[in-house]
């Protein structure tokens, strides 16, 4: 985009109308979609943080009244792509 001073500017840098837009759309979303997700959700929401997973977490497991024993991190994608992997894999043995 043409500067003022005849250099250009990069599109990726918002100017102040497009800002002020998705803030409004941000604002106009926001509480409806909180209201949907469960509080134990963590990931990109306003006012919560890693530390705060972390925290209860913790809680849960050290807690006084633990109910977890254990902890599990699973990675989706990967999973569905093994699975796939595995998949073709058989049917390709099987046209054979």
């Amino acid at each position: 985009m043409p500067k003022a001073n005849g250099k250009q500017r990069p599109l990726g840098i918002p100017v102040i109308s497009d800002r002020v837009q998705q803030a409004r759309h941000r604002n106009a979303l926001e509480p409806e979609w909180e209201a949907r997700f469960e509080p134990k959700s963590f990931g990109f929401r306003p006012g919560r943080s890693r530390q705060d997973a972390i925290q209860v977490i913790h809680v849960t497991a050290c807690g006084a009244t633990a109910q977890r024993l254990w902890v599990r991190q699973q990675d989706r994608e990967a999973a569905t792509w093994s699975a796939r992997r595995r998949l073709i894999n058989w049917t390709d043995q099987r046209s054979c």
